[in-house]
């Protein structure tokens, strides 16, 4: 016979499933073990405050113990003491002054810092945000009931650090050898809503890393009664949309609007500065018309680039035959690769970039360059040679160490070389251009990207090769990995470094850099009807198409800068008319102007005058040539030089979708015309304003031939 005892304990711990605590056996009974404990339950050691449960599960004391403590004069200590019913549960225990400070600081900290935990969590749970009471009669009658309700969200971002590099070249001496300074950052993206009462509302959003200036909006709203005078007041950003063509509104403002409202009269007032650019687009026969208008400053950074000083010495030589490309070179493969801060883990790798690799003429003396290599390739120099033949070199762990102190050692000149891990760009990420040697990236390189390639080719018939393919080199030795760990020795590659982290206009780097590419701001160009010019601005504020004094003096710029060689027939003789040649002059999928030669504003214009004194006197007051010797924002400091623009129109073969060459635009400021009627949104025509692109759901319209007109506003560059 077994009898199950239950013993209650103010602690106890218990597991899941059922057991037995203690069990007495009546026909095995002994005086020794009568009562078996199997699961022992331990009281806790010491008192209710030092002391700790030793079990896993805290039952609590029932509410009949009672705990007191008491100071004792006489001793100078505090006694602890537990009772029930007036008799001590435990014996007492004592504490100094000292012991109990301690305790009560603790006490303290815990209570702090669970307070804190509380607030935090009512922060995220923004329905537990307490509303801010506003018991007051003019606050009530001004805004209407209901209280501050404010609520709070985003994030703010700290970055604190120190910048130390530490050069050993003995040429320089020990206070330059190291360098450094103290690095912060502040990153900000806040979003605010704040009510005041019913009527009375405040938005805000507000991003420190924000691309255009549109999208930071602060917005505060007071909205009356319908028998109230003032009906609205809106102040920040704020809009007036007019229904007619007479006075046209407009939806991106900052400034102040009201709506008071007197019987049957209202009036709306609007004091406000205006945040967009009001722009047309014509479009005649089903193609898309649109002016343009560029200045020499605004060419395309950071997009396209030579793949050696090769092609960019050889680019103006080649291009002297149009429509012929006289280059005898076909690039048959290649590689381009650049940072990776996308967090993709495929096809990714670390890579070695140098400046001086497949170079002819090295900016460091020390490479050995071979006589009769005039082409790229990797054994132009003995640079390569050199990383190949030292095995830390290839070691992505010693590699950066190995090439500091002894590749490039005692080079007091930086930025030659650069180590990364990068990301091998998908086919469609960039375009190449074989018989010309250079590539045109789809996106813009950020300042800090580092930009390297390998490729092969062909020159008159003999096949050559600059860098290292990643199928060549194995991620590990012993074979490839798709995923290595941290501390796995990968196999670093060598290639042709393009872009550094820092530009640097001092450095042959700089040069590979084309700044002779300019954008339209169109897609899927025609050749039909279009129309490009180039105009010099006077110091009076005319423009003029050609140059007024020096051996130049009266030939149209548009002839003077390389971009009209042709007739129609594309016979070498000059017509007035630009020289529309795909993918050569211009690229009509992307609406991307090239000039044919490297420096149109600089040099190529400079080399178009007589070598006089006079004749160069008059050349120094027209060349641009601040524009490819310094950075952009650096050439924009000599406004005297940025006179020339670039201007004309175009039709592209867009159909029933209209491209308006903006992204963003405000919502409602979209307005499209045919036949002198305003067509109506969703009915006739479709707007993606994130995309800036109206396609036209009324068929007949297009089949009408009507002209059709769009007219926007871009916020962009307002």
């Amino acid at each position: 016979m077994a009898l199950l005892l239950v013993i209650y304990s103010s602690r106890a711990t218990f597991v899941q499933q059922p057991i037995t605590l203690y069990e007495w056996n009546k026909t095995e009974a002994t005086p020794e073990d009568s009562i078996k404990l199997h699961y022992p339950i331990q009281d806790q050691n010491g008192d209710f405050i030092n002391g700790k449960p030793s079990d896993n599960i805290d039952l609590k004391n029932p509410s009949n113990i009672e705990q007191k403590v008491e100071y004792d004069p006489a001793s100078q200590r505090y006694i602890l003491t537990e009772t029930i019913g007036g008799k001590f549960y435990r014996a007492p225990s004592y504490m100094t002054f000292q012991e109990f400070l301690k305790y009560q600081y603790e006490k303290d900290q815990r209570d702090y810092w669970k307070q804190r935990n509380n607030a935090s969590s009512l922060i995220e749970n923004k329905s537990a945000l307490p509303k801010l009471a506003a018991n007051n009669q003019m606050i009530d009658r001004l805004f209407g009931p209901g209280g501050v309700d404010i609520r709070p969200s985003g994030n703010v971002e700290l970055t604190f650090g120190i910048n130390r590099q530490k050069v050993e070249n003995p040429t320089l001496i020990a206070a330059a050898k190291k360098q450094g300074g103290f690095d912060f950052d502040m990153n900000i993206n806040m979003n605010l809503v704040g009510k005041i009462g019913d009527k009375m509302k405040l938005t805000t959003n507000y991003n420190t890393q924000a691309t255009f200036d549109f999208e930071n909006q602060i917005k505060l709203e007071y909205t009356g009664h319908d028998d109230e005078i003032i009906q609205s007041i809106g102040a920040g950003n704020v809009s007036l949309p007019l229904n007619n063509s007479l006075i046209t509104g407009n939806q991106s403002l900052f400034g102040l609007k009201t709506k008071l409202k007197f019987g049957r009269l209202d009036v709306t007032t609007v004091l406000s500065q205006q945040k967009s650019k009001a722009e047309e687009i014509n479009i005649q026969g089903g193609a898309q018309t649109q002016t343009y208008a560029i200045q020499a400053d605004q060419y395309e950074d950071n997009k396209h680039y030579f793949l050696s000083q090769f092609f960019r010495d050889n680019y103006n030589t080649w291009l002297k035959k149009l429509p012929i490309i006289q280059s005898g070179v076909n690039i048959t493969r290649v590689e381009v690769w650049i940072t990776n801060k996308t967090g993709v883990t495929e096809n990714v790798r670390d890579i070695v970039g140098t400046m001086d690799l497949a170079e002819q003429s090295t900016y460091q003396s020390r490479w050995q360059t071979i006589n009769g290599s005039k082409v790229p390739t990797n054994e132009s120099n003995s640079l390569y040679s050199s990383l190949k033949n030292n095995a830390s070199c290839r070691n992505t762990n010693t590699v950066v160490s190995t090439i500091t102190s002894g590749i490039f050692v005692n080079d007091p000149k930086p930025l030659i070389y650069e180590k990364t891990f990068a990301r091998k760009l998908a086919a469609t990420e960039y375009v190449l251009y074989p018989q010309l040697g250079f590539i045109s990236l789809q996106q813009t390189l950020n300042a800090s990207d580092v930009l390297a390639v390998a490729y092969e080719y062909t020159y008159n018939g003999k096949n050559y090769k600059v860098g290292e393919f990643s199928e060549d080199i194995p991620t590990v030795n012993g074979g490839a990995t798709t995923n290595p760990t941290p501390t796995t020795s990968q196999n670093v590659l060598f290639l042709k470094l393009l872009k550094g982290q820092i530009a640097n206009t001092t450095l042959p780097l700089w040069k590979l850099m084309m700044k002779n590419i300019y954008s339209l701001g169109a897609y899927q160009i025609s050749p039909t009807d279009f129309k490009l010019d180039i105009t010099y601005l006077t110091s009076g504020g005319g423009e003029k198409r050609y140059l007024i004094d020096g051996s130049v003096s009266g030939i149209p710029l548009i002839r003077l800068l390389n971009l009209d060689r042709l007739n129609t027939q594309n016979d070498p003789s000059p017509d007035g008319i630009f020289d529309f040649i795909p993918n050569t002059t211009i690229i009509p999928q992307s609406g991307r102007l090239i000039f044919p030669v490297i420096e149109p504003f600089g040099n190529d214009l400079k080399a178009k005058f007589q070598n006089t004194q006079d004749d160069q006197f008059v050349a120094a007051k027209y060349v641009y040539q601040e524009l490819y010797d310094k950075t952009k924002t650096e050439a924009q400091q000599y406004p005297e030089k940025n006179r020339f623009n670039i201007k004309g129109s175009y039709k592209s073969n867009s159909a029933s979708e209209i491209y308006l060459g903006a992204f963003n635009l405000p919502q409602g400021s979209v307005k499209v015309i045919s036949g002198g009627q305003d067509l109506k949104e969703n009915i006739d025509y479709s707007v993606d304003y994130n995309l800036g692109r109206v396609k036209i759901l009324n068929e007949g319209i297009m089949n009408s031939g009507q002209p059709i007109k769009v007219k926007f506003e871009n916020n962009a560059f307002a």
